[in-house]
C-alpha cells in the first residue's frame, strides 16, 4: 500500500504530528502571532513613555529644585553686593541727600533678599544643603544687623566717623564668611545638578538596554513563530495537494493522516472521507462488472449449448 507521509516528504522539519500548533485554528495561530506583536508593541510604547516620563520629572526637578534655587541665590547675593556697594557710596559721598537716596535703596534690597530667602528656605532641602543654609541665615542675619545696619544707621545720625568704624570692624570681617557660604550653597545647587544628571543618564541607558532586549526578543520571537506557523501550513497544503493528485490519478489505497484540528486538517478528514466512498464506490462497480461479466459468460454458453443441440436434432435422421 503506498502512503503518503508528510514527514517522509520533510524529515528534517521534525515529525508533523507531535507539533501542538496543529490543534489550532489557523486564524487562532494568526490571532497569537497578532497580540503578541501587538503586546510587545505596547511594552516598547509603555518604556518609551515611561522614559519620556522620567526624562520630564528630571527636567522639572532640576529647573525647580536647583535652577531656581539659583536664581534666588543669585539674586540674594547681588542684593548683598549691592547694599555693600551703596553703603560704601555713603562713606564716600556722605551729604544728607545721598544718604537718603541710598539708605531707601538699602532698605528695599533688605527687605526683597529676605523675601528670597524665605522662598529659598521654604523648599525640602537635603539634609546637607539644610545644614548649609542654617549657617548662612545666621551669617547673613548677624552680617545685617551687626554689620550693615549700623553703619547705615551712623549715616543717617551724620556720624561719619562712627559709620566708618563700624564698617572696618563690624562689616568687612564679616563679609568673607557670608560669601564662603553663599559660594558653598551655589557648589551644592551644581553638585546635586551633576548627580540627578548621573542618575538620568544610568536610567536612559537601563531603558535603552532593556528597550534593545525587548526589540531583539520580538524579532526572535516573530520570526520563529513565524517559521513554524508557515513551516506548518506549507507541510499540510503539500500533504493535501500530493493525496488530491493520487486521487485525481485513481490511486485510493493512500494512508491519509490527519494531524490537529485545524483547517488543513478538516480539509484532510474530507479528502479521507471522500477516498473512501470512491473506493466503496470502485468496489461495487468492479463487483456489478463482474456479475454482468459472468451472466454474459453464462448466457453465451448457454447459447452455444442451444446452438449445438439444435445442430444436433437438424442433424438427426428423419423417421
Amino acid at each position: 500500500m503506498t502512503q503518503i507521509n508528510r514527514t517522509e516528504t520533510n524529515k528534517i522539519s521534525g515529525d508533523y504530528s507531535v507539533n501542538y500548533l496543529n490543534n489550532l485554528k489557523i486564524s487562532t495561530r494568526l490571532w497569537l502571532l497578532i497580540a503578541l506583536l501587538s503586546s510587545l508593541l505596547a511594552f516598547i510604547g509603555f518604556l518609551g513613555l515611561n522614559a519620556a516620563n522620567q526624562a520630564n520629572e528630571g527636567l522639572r526637578s532640576t529647573f525647580e529644585e536647583r535652577t531656581v534655587p539659583l536664581s534666588e541665590l543669585g539674586n540674594i547675593n547681588y542684593l548683598l553686593n549691592r547694599n555693600r556697594i551703596l553703603i560704601m557710596d555713603m562713606l564716600i559721598h556722605s551729604d544728607p541727600a545721598n544718604v537718603q537716596r541710598r539708605s531707601k535703596e538699602f532698605r528695599e534690597n533688605s527687605e526683597k533678599r529676605a523675601m528670597l530667602w524665605k522662598q529659598y528656605a521654604a523648599r525640602k532641602l537635603r539634609p546637607e544643603e539644610a545644614k548649609i543654609a542654617k549657617v548662612f541665615d545666621e551669617q547673613v542675619a548677624d552680617y545685617a544687623s551687626n554689620g550693615m545696619t549700623p553703619v547705615v544707621d551712623a549715616l543717617l545720625a551724620g556720624n561719619r566717623e562712627q559709620a566708618e568704624k563700624f564698617y572696618r570692624e563690624a562689616l568687612s570681617p564679616k563679609a568673607p564668611a557670608v560669601q564662603d557660604s553663599t559660594t558653598a550653597l551655589f557648589n551644592l545647587q551644581i553638585e546635586v545638578a551633576q548627580q540627578e544628571y548621573g542618575l538620568a543618564v544610568e536610567r536612559y541607558k537601563t531603558q535603552r538596554m532593556i528597550s534593545i532586549s525587548v526589540i531583539v526578543l520580538g524579532i526572535v520571537l516573530s520570526v520563529v513563530f513565524g517559521y513554524f506557523l508557515i513551516r506548518n501550513i506549507a507541510l499540510a497544503l503539500g500533504h493535501a495537494i500530493e493525496v488530491s493528485l493520487a486521487v485525481s490519478e485513481g490511486n485510493l489505497s493512500n494512508t491519509i493522516r490527519q494531524d490537529g484540528q485545524d483547517e488543513v486538517a478538516q480539509v484532510l478528514k474530507s479528502l479521507a472521507a471522500m477516498q473512501r466512498n470512491l473506493a466503496l464506490i470502485v468496489t461495487n462497480v468492479r463487483e456489478g462488472s463482474e456479475g454482468v461479466s459472468t451472466a454474459s459468460a453464462e448466457i453465451a454458453q448457454g447459447n452455444q449449448d442451444l446452438s449445438a443441440r439444435t445442430e444436433s436434432q437438424a442433424s438427426a435422421p428423419k423417421i
